[in-house]
């Protein structure tokens, strides 16, 4: 999947994290799982994108989607991100 959204210009970068111990409760059950979390780089136009690439991919119910806008990070790479990112881009 990493590879994919990079492929398709919905991501500039996907980082594949270490694997780390969850500890949760899912339906009144306390669960643990090995995760690998994904830090996908995109623009705010493949957002919706990306969130619905995750959800039909993901083997989770619900899984965790969370946001950091592009105005929160420094100019020039948020520049970067959204020139990857772009259709017919150079």
């Amino acid at each position: 999947m990493s590879e994919e959204l990079v492929k398709r210009d919905l991501a500039a970068c996907v980082q594949i994290q270490a694997p780390c111990n969850s500890f949760y409760k899912w339906k009144d059950a306390l669960e643990t799982t090995v995760e690998y979390p994904l830090h996908i780089k995109t623009s705010s136009k493949q957002k919706l994108a990306v969130q619905q690439l995750l959800a039909s991919r993901h083997p989770y119910e619900v899984p965790e989607i969370i946001t950091i806008e592009l105005s929160d990070v420094n100019q020039s790479y948020a520049d970067w991100v959204v020139c990857q990112t772009s259709e017919g881009r150079a």
